[in-house]
Parts: structure tokens; sequence; C-alpha cells
């Protein structure tokens, strides 16, 4: 679906930079990429999760979702509750 996606916006506006704008704007195209990226990174997961923990048992595969699940909504919530704080600098 992706690759037909990028190929409707090459074949449409025959050019690199009118077909990336035409990819931004459209919300079929960006749902599309959107779904692709976190495919990525749900296969990227379980990728390192095989590299670096082995074999896992359904308990410690479960309590692992839990404990990254729980890691992202912290990681959410700090970046809104310091999102004055985050400059360029910082």
């Amino acid at each position: 679906m992706t690759s037909v996606v990028i190929t409707n916006a090459f074949y449409a506006k025959k050019q690199f930079y009118p077909s990336v704008v035409y990819l931004t704007k459209s919300s079929t195209s960006l749902a599309v990429l959107y779904l692709q990226a976190l495919v990525f990174v749900v296969l990227l997961g379980k990728v390192l999760q095989r590299i670096f923990l082995g074999q896992l048992r359904a308990i410690e595969t479960e309590h692992l979702y839990d404990r990254t699940w729980f890691s992202v909504t912290e990681t959410c919530l700090a970046f809104t509750v310091f999102r004055d704080d985050f400059s360029p600098r910082f």
C-alpha cells in the first residue's frame, strides 16, 4: 500500500519536491505512511527484543510490553508538563 501511494504521488507530480508536498498534504497518504512507520517500529522492537533478550516466556513478554507502555506514557506526560522548558539550547 505504501509503495502504491508513493508511486501514485510521483506519477501525478513528476518531480520530487511536489511529490513530497503532495504526500504530506494528503490525509490518505499520511495515514498510509504513519501506518507503515508504526509497522517498522513494531518490527524493530521485536528484532531488538530477540537480539538483546533472546527467547522469552509469555509472562516475561507481557511484563516487557507493560513496562514499555508505561515508559512511553510517562515520557509523553513529561514532554507535556515541561514543554515550556524545552528550547533548542536545552
